[in-house]
């Protein structure tokens, strides 16, 4: 029902990239690749992984692989703890929705707080938003974790 693909958005350039991709494919045994929301659910549920330790799987190809690819261009810094929490909540309650544990990257012009506005004229590229997209405040009352923004121009559409 849920085997959608959790989006790998770190795309390949040069062969040293391909070397680094391969080399941060896995994690615990687990191709980071491939994997599906419902094969992520099972490791959480058989404790083989938590959403703490997928977290930071993602953080670790996102640092392997984001010098070369430039990728990501701002990290949550609030990510680890909200996958901690998360984590606790799930031990608390024994259940969660469809999306769960999942990981995402925003829009660059996405206001997230806990990130500097980029790629949204040069003269407000140090300014915190106040207040985050309605989009954005969704994504924690559905158990996603937001690893931080996607390097997109703000033309993108």
């Amino acid at each position: 029902m849920y085997d959608l693909v959790i989006a790998d958005c770190l795309f390949l350039g040069a062969s040293t990239v391909v070397d680094l991709e391969e080399a941060t494919a896995y994690c615990k045994g687990i191709d980071l690749r491939e994997i599906t929301i419902k094969e992520v659910h099972g490791y959480f549920l058989s404790g083989e992984m938590s959403v703490e330790e997928l977290t930071e799987c993602y953080f670790g190809r996102i640092r392997a692989l984001n010098p070369s690819l430039n990728a990501v261009i701002s990290t949550n810094p609030n990510a680890r703890k909200d996958a901690i929490e998360l984590d606790l909540k799930m031990k608390r309650e024994g259940e969660w929705g469809s999306l769960y544990g999942t990981l995402s990257l925003t829009r660059t012009t996405l206001q997230l707080m806990a990130c500097r506005l980029l790629a949204v004229r040069f003269f407000l590229q140090d300014i915190f938003p106040e207040q985050e997209a309605i989009a954005v405040q969704r994504f924690p009352q559905h158990g996603v974790i937001i690893l931080g923004k996607a390097n997109l121009s703000e033309l993108s559409g």
